[in-house]
C-alpha cells in the first residue's frame, strides 16, 4: 500500500499512517533457489503539537477567529473556560464580554496519520481606552453661563477642570 509506505532500493519512505506488506524477493545463486518472504509493516499515527499563542484584545474590540496550527489537517474546536470574558459565536469566532482573562483549549480531531490533541492558551482582554467627544467652544466675554456638553462610550463620570482660571471657572451642579 503505498499510502503507507514506499520502497527505493532497500530504503523505506513512511508516507502515512496504517499497514501494508513488504515483499523480499531474493536472486537465485549457485546453491540456492529464488527465495521470496513478507513481513507487516505497521506505522502509527503520531503525535502532533499545537502552536496555539496566548491573546490580548482590548473590551470593545469586534469579534475575533482563533487561530491554531500543526501538521495535522484534523479540524480544530475551541472552548472558553471563562464564558464571563468571551464566548464562542461559532466554531473559531469569539465575542468579548467583559475585562479579564481564560482559559481557551484548542481540541484538534484526528486524521489518517496523526492522533487528535489538545492545547491551551491565555485570552486575556483589557480594559479600552474611551472615546470621548469634547467639541472646541467659542464664547464672548459677557455671555450667560452654560452647561459643558461631552459624551462618551465609557459610562464612566466627567469633571471639569480648567487650565487657566482667569479666563473661565467650572462649578459642579
Amino acid at each position: 500500500d503505498t499510502s503507507v509506505a514506499t520502497v527505493i532500493s532497500s530504503t523505506i519512505t513512511i508516507i502515512g499512517g496504517g499497514s501494508t506488506i513488504v515483499t523480499l524477493n531474493q536472486a537465485e545463486v549457485n546453491n540456492y533457489n529464488a527465495g521470496v518472504a513478507t513481513m507487516t509493516l505497521t506505522v502509527n499515527k503520531g503525535n502532533i503539537s499545537i502552536i496555539f499563542d496566548d491573546l490580548t484584545k482590548s473590551y470593545g474590540d469586534p469579534n475575533f477567529d482563533f487561530t491554531a496550527t500543526s501538521l495535522s489537517t484534523g479540524a480544530f474546536s475551541f472552548t472558553i473556560s471563562n464564558t464571563s470574558i468571551a464566548t464562542m459565536v461559532d466554531s473559531v469566532t469569539a465575542s468579548i464580554a467583559a475585562v479579564g482573562t481564560s482559559t481557551v483549549e484548542v481540541q484538534q480531531a484526528a486524521d489518517d496519520n496523526y492522533n487528535s490533541s489538545t492545547a491551551t492558551m491565555i485570552l486575556t482582554v483589557i480594559k479600552a481606552d474611551p472615546t470621548i467627544v469634547f467639541n472646541d467652544l467659542t464664547k464672548n466675554f459677557g455671555d450667560v453661563d452654560f452647561d459643558l456638553v461631552a459624551s462618551s462610550n465609557s459610562s464612566g463620570i466627567f469633571s471639569f477642570i480648567v487650565s487657566d482660571t482667569s479666563v473661565a471657572t467650572v462649578f459642579s451642579s
